[in-house]
């Protein structure tokens, strides 16, 4: 998100950033569901994080037994049924992480793109 601010602070966002930096925040919020977590004991149903790249999904899923052998992958529970806390400091630090590269990726091969010369037919 910080890059994208940056973005927005010096110059129009295009159309074509912002879908980029949407995008983005889509993966990353649909990242809990996509991404299992292992556990390894009953010890490490209490506080399970999910997300990527950092989790910012935290469940305490102690109370729920439907595990019987580890170790297991699960995904997030229901958040009716479990005690769920979301970190929005590392939500927001996820979405930085994902944009950042992608939109630098952008501007380098947009620059690349742009300084590649073009011979048209009537110059030939």
């Amino acid at each position: 998100m910080g890059l994208s601010f940056v973005l927005v602070a010096t110059e129009k966002i295009s159309t074509v950033q912002f879908l980029i930096v949407l995008a983005c925040i889509i993966f990353v919020t649909c990242s809990p569901a996509l991404f299992p977590k292992t556990v390894n004991s009953d010890a490490d149903l209490i506080g399970i994080r999910f997300g990527w790249p950092l989790g910012f999904v935290k469940q305490n899923a102690d109370g729920v037994r439907t595990i019987e052998e580890f170790p297991t992958e699960v995904i997030v529970y229901n958040m009716r049924e479990t005690p769920t806390l979301i970190l929005w400091d590392r939500y927001l630090l996820s979405i930085a992480i994902v944009c950042a590269p992608v939109l630098g990726l952008k501007r380098l091969f947009g620059k690349f793109y742009k300084s590649i010369p073009v011979i048209r037919e009537n110059e030939l």
